[in-house]
């Protein structure tokens, strides 16, 4: 006769229960979330401006999360000087939740000059803190990346911007 320990039997178990919640969370998809499994881990928005035209990058959310924005961002093909990018949050048919405005600094470089609300409040966020203060992402809405230029160049102008996302 084999004697098992209670222990034994019981952190079976405990393995059996916490592996099958697991696989149900993983693989449910009639919620219409993804699975955080079948997500990248970051999210490239690439935007150009050119005659005055633009093309945004938009990227839609196929789940919540959370991301933080950088103080500054390197520009693509172009000159940033007088540009103005602009990152806007859980954008949606109505508007979006927030939006930060970043001035091309130099010919490379995008720096940070403030975000704002819906209402257009400024959330006080500067270089000193923005990587402090993780934006809520929602599923169904989108993150859009924009360039506009403070006069009509005739060159085209292209910015990417790269964010983690700490998916919930």
């Amino acid at each position: 006769m084999t004697h098992v320990r209670t222990s034994t039997i019981l952190s079976c178990c405990l393995l059996a229960l916490v592996a099958c919640g697991k696989k149900v969370a993983q693989t449910t998809t009639s919620t219409g979330i993804t699975p955080i499994l079948d997500l990248p881990p970051t999210i490239t928005l690439t935007a150009a401006v050119s005659d005055g035209v633009r093309d945004n990058g938009v990227h839609v959310l196929r789940r919540d999360g959370d991301t933080v924005l950088p103080a500054t961002f390197v520009a693509g093909e172009g000159s940033a000087i007088g540009m103005t990018a602009k990152i806007f949050i859980n954008r949606h048919d109505g508007g979006w939740e927030f939006h930060c405005a970043y001035k091309g600094t130099t010919n490379t470089v995008y720096t940070l000059q403030g975000c704002y609300d819906i209402d257009n409040r400024d959330l006080g966020l500067t270089h000193a803190n923005i990587d402090l203060f993780p934006f809520p992402v929602d599923t169904g809405k989108k993150l859009e990346l924009s360039l506009a230029s403070s006069n009509t160049r005739s060159t085209r102008t292209t910015a990417s911007l790269t964010l983690t996302v700490d998916w919930k």
